[in-house]
């Protein structure tokens, strides 16, 4: 009996530590600014109450957004030092080694994927948006651009299309987790389209896309299901 005691009570060790081992990589990383006189001085990450440096600044900066990706191996701050332009520091959160940094050239909105990629979104004008698709080491992967510009909410997919009725405008629909593009329509001769609607089942990797076409003064709507290819 004092035997099988024994091996049920390391059994249960077992597991109470494997059960610790699981939360603690289930525990999300998190950035903290130290701020420091006018701006930021210091970006630490805190995992499990813990920080760490990741990286001190010799001079203050103000920082635009900061975000950790969904599985906590990396993050990015986007920040300006002592003049613009605005610059894009990545990290790689288990080496704690910064992976890239750049100037993007425009301000807008940056994000991460799913999958790790950052997408950055801004205006350009009037009925005008772009895109761009970043590694962790900062190389562009695609460029996107369109009258309209739709992220999905997960941050999986993109589309673009015209927001009027245009001849000479493609509507296309980009996977950025593999930075591919994976639909584009153009409208046929004599014909202008509109980007109507679009509705998102990112699980399924389908987007449904309703396409206004004028056509001889009448319009019609056309539902368009683009299914993500398997990387």
């Amino acid at each position: 009996m004092p035997s099988r005691r024994r091996s049920l009570l390391a059994i249960a060790a077992l597991a109470l530590i494997c059960s610790c081992t699981a939360t603690a990589h289930a525990t999300a990383r998190k950035l903290r600014l130290v701020n420091r006189a006018w701006g930021t001085g210091e970006i630490r990450v805190v995992l499990d109450g813990h920080e760490q440096v990741l990286e001190r600044y010799a001079a203050p900066i103000r920082v635009q957004a900061t975000e950790v990706s969904s599985d906590g191996r990396t993050a990015f701050v986007w920040y300006y030092s002592s003049r613009p332009p605005l610059q894009l520091a990545i990290y790689d959160l288990r080496s704690m080694q910064r992976t890239a940094r750049f100037a993007p050239g425009f301000g807008g909105e940056i994000h991460f994927t799913p999958a790790g990629n950052i997408v950055h979104r801004w205006g350009c004008g009037s009925n005008c948006h772009e895109l761009a698709l970043y590694d962790l080491r900062g190389k562009t992967l695609l460029r996107g651009w369109g009258s309209d510009l739709e992220i999905s909410p997960g941050g999986r997919f993109a589309v673009t299309g015209p927001s009027i009725y245009r001849d000479d405008e493609a509507i296309t629909v980009y996977d950025l987790d593999s930075a591919r593009r994976i639909f584009r329509s153009r409208p046929r001769r004599g014909e202008s389209i509109l980007l109507d609607d679009v509705r998102w089942s990112e699980r399924e990797g389908l987007i449904e896309l309703d396409v206004a076409q004028l056509r001889k003064n009448s319009a019609r709507h056309v539902t368009v299901r683009a299914q993500r290819k398997s990387p």
